[in-house]
């Protein structure tokens, strides 16, 4: 059932798109049949979104907004640790400040830039990893959304070799924590016409850990993708040192552990149909942890703008017994509808 608190917020994006005639209002809606390893089948709309957004033209300043709530399903139904509720919540409320000589600064709460540059390019498939609540999700530690959002954009600069830009930021989920630099992140950027590729540096607080003695939590990343005729060939690889361990039990826990996945990806896209085969692999020092590895494939036909259907096989390969949402085998069908 959907919490009554959650109301105010859905009423008040719809009041503020009632009397903005200039906004633009978007939504998308994902609808599954899904067989899992050890569960029944499983039917319903798993995630859908809704929001508003609008850019605006002040004199040399360009001034940009967004809008967006999601539902997403749990219960039994695309269950993930145990949480027993449908949500509805705020996913991006931004505004984005925006000069040509000076760059960009983005404040509030929306998709992480870091995810969005490099980890988006091999999770590209239609159900797993689909937001808040599914059970299949992609093994990096990088989160798809980002709250309480500072950063700053560059120009791009452009050269005879290609273009680049430059991107820092300041992330602070945490209001209580001792920490005002949760997460400190920098990132560099280089295109060219068929050649992308990115590469990001962030440092978490130890108080995102849950104990300030532990060590900074050090996170690299690395990212490519080449598009040649219909394929576009990618690779995302996160290397972390540091990572916080929660659990006190373990012996060691403040120093935490070094982790490394890697994900590459082929998207081969012909008239109406996508094709999409990815597979990622972690190698984790955390005790609790042994190596794993997950294959995706998925088929998309897009009937028109507005209608894709599609289906998918994900398989998690080596132990999972630790993984709550990890099942060996799944299978989904469905369809996402945007308007």
């Amino acid at each position: 059932m959907m919490k009554t608190k959650k109301m105010p917020f859905i009423a008040g994006i719809l009041a503020f798109s009632s009397v903005n005639v200039f906004a633009v209002g978007y939504g998308q809606v994902n609808l599954m049949s899904n067989w899992k390893t050890g569960m029944d089948q499983q039917n319903g709309i798993a995630t859908g979104f809704a929001g508003i957004k609008d850019n605006l033209q002040v004199k040399d300043l360009g001034l940009s907004y967004q809008l967006e709530g999601q539902f997403a399903a749990s219960g039994d139904r695309f269950d993930d640790a145990g949480i027993k509720n449908d949500e509805i919540e705020l996913r991006i409320a931004a505004i984005k400040l925006t000069t040509k000589s000076y760059g960009a600064i983005y404040m509030g709460r929306g998709m992480s830039g870091t995810y969005r540059n490099l980890y988006s390019r091999t999770d590209i498939h239609p159900f797993t990893n689909v937001e808040k609540f599914s059970m299949n999700k992609i093994l990096f530690q990088q989160g798809k959304y980002s709250n309480n959002v500072l950063a700053y954009a560059s120009p791009k600069f452009k050269s005879s070799v290609g273009n680049f830009q430059f991107k820092l930021s300041s992330v602070n989920p945490q209001c209580e924590g001792g920490a005002n630099d949760d997460a400190l992140g920098a990132r560099l950027l280089y295109s060219t016409t068929n050649f992308n590729a990115e590469i990001n540096y962030t440092r978490k607080d130890p108080s995102l850990g849950g104990d300030d003695r532990k060590h900074h939590n050090n996170q690299w990343a690395i990212g490519a993708d080449y598009t040649i005729g219909y394929v576009t060939l990618g690779y995302t690889g996160e290397f972390a040192q540091n990572s916080f361990y929660y659990d006190t039990s373990i012996e060691n826990y403040l120093e935490g552990y070094d982790e490394q996945t890697h994900s590459v990806s082929i998207l081969t896209k012909v008239d109406d149909m996508k094709y999409g085969l990815s597979f990622q692999l972690r190698n984790s020092d955390n005790v609790t942890r042994d190596d794993i590895g997950l294959l995706i494939g998925s088929v998309v036909y897009s009937y028109s703008k507005e209608l894709d259907f599609a289906i998918e096989y994900a398989n998690y390969t080596g132990s999972n017994d630790y993984l709550d949402y990890a099942d060996s085998h799944s299978f989904t069908a469905g369809l996402t509808f945007r308007f």
